[in-house]
């Protein structure tokens, strides 16, 4: 808990510019150290399933490509139940082995073993929008097409209210089901990819466009476009944000 509370309170410090790139690469390199220090198989007691999610989300803010430490705690995530994780741990986890740089073999099985966390969270009641997000756009971008995963996160997208999503989870989660669409028709996926587009687009429609900044509306856009999706009403309301 200690280490994760540092990291990401160094992690906020350098972001705010209060801390200098090079301190705080060596407090990350030496909190890493203490990390490592504890066996993967003693682990209980030690970190937990939030724990990890905050430490390696704080490596990816900083960009702290630590292959040792993103190894030790691969090791010890594939040791947990998956009953340990939520929807916002599993998310920040699969983000940050998405963007920083780690051995293809410790991605690929961190991956497999994260597809089984996900399944196991409840489709209608443990997922947010930035959490389904995430991870879509983790495994998009890997190519970790797994049917089941992109199945279930449809799902979970289509049961969660419009009033919910804000432009960039709308942005994320289409410009993911865009890019691995064939891959899934490919491989007899069931999701109904022009309902769950649909419902996209209606939660689009529910944001308020003063809400909106320039870059909501140009990734919105962008998602359409590769969505190949023609919504007048829907590039309307978010060109009056253009205009205001």
């Amino acid at each position: 808990q200690s280490c994760s509370n540092f990291l990401n309170a160094f992690a906020r410090l350098h972001e705010l510019g209060l801390v200098g790139r090079e301190s705080m690469e060596v407090v990350f390199r030496h909190l890493s150290s203490i990390i490592c220090s504890t066996p993967v198989h003693l682990y209980e007691g030690v970190y937990d399933a939030q724990n990890i999610a905050i430490i390696t989300n704080a490596c990816a803010r900083m960009e702290f490509h630590d292959q040792l430490l993103l190894q030790h705690l691969s090791l010890i995530i594939q040791q947990m139940h998956p009953d340990l994780f939520d929807a916002q741990a599993a998310s920040n986890i699969v983000h940050a082995y998405m963007k920083l740089e780690v051995e293809e073999e410790t991605r690929r099985y961190l991956m497999e073993f994260m597809s089984v966390v996900i399944l196991f969270l409840d489709a209608q009641n443990d997922f947010n929008p930035q959490a389904i997000s995430n991870i879509v756009n983790a495994f998009a971008k890997l190519e970790h097409v797994d049917v089941k995963v992109f199945e279930h996160l449809a799902f979970a997208a289509q049961l969660t209210p419009l009033q919910d999503f804000n432009a960039q989870a709308v942005a994320n989660i289409l410009n993911a089901y865009s890019r691995v669409h064939k891959m899934l028709s490919d491989q007899d996926c069931h999701v109904d990819i022009d309902a769950l587009f649909l419902h996209l687009v209606a939660a689009a429609k529910h944001i308020d466009p003063l809400l909106l900044d320039m870059q909501n509306v140009a990734n919105v856009m962008n998602a359409l476009a590769r969505a190949t999706l023609r919504d007048v009403e829907l590039v309307r309301h978010l060109f009056r944000r253009v205009t205001l």
